[in-house]
């Protein structure tokens, strides 16, 4: 048995040896012979040229698990460049997503003012309690907190 790790979650797909070895055997029919093309593709279409290694793997991996979905009927070559096509720019999104996400300002210390609620020195001050919940929300919030029953 292969494992294989979903993009979703870590953990593994585990897939038969019959369907490891008929995927290993198309990959090596179809995708093997153009390495090179996939890999001068790969150049083409990664926008960052530190990238590149990273995204050929992950198409090759990308090919491997979806190997059974080509048609044989239709070009191979178009097939690998489509796949490849694809599988580079949705990397290349996702890696641009990330960077975004780091780059914004969003971090504590921006959001912070001099007038804080919250009393550093006190070791429970970040704690809300029965006492001081009211300081903490707006009053929207308490607002909608009055009109729950008791029991919620």
């Amino acid at each position: 048995m292969e494992e294989t790790y979903s993009a979703v979650t870590t953990e593994p797909i585990i897939i038969s040896d019959e369907v490891a070895a008929r995927r290993k055997a198309l990959f090596d029919k179809y995708v093997t012979p153009y390495n090179r093309m996939i890999y001068k593709l790969c150049m083409r279409y990664t926008f960052n040229p530190s990238d590149i290694e990273d995204n050929y793997i992950e198409v090759l991996t990308n090919m491997y698990k979806y190997i059974e979905t080509y048609n044989p009927e239709r070009s191979v070559q178009t097939w690998l460049h489509i796949v490849t096509k694809r599988c580079v720019f949705d990397l290349d999104q996702r890696k641009k997503r990330h960077q975004d996400m780091l780059s914004d300002d969003n971090d504590v210390e921006t959001f912070s003012s001099s007038e804080s609620i919250v009393d550093f020195d006190e070791v429970s001050s970040n704690v809300m309690g029965i006492d001081n919940y009211q300081e903490l929300y707006s009053d929207d919030v308490l607002a909608a907190l009055k009109q729950l029953k008791p029991q919620y």
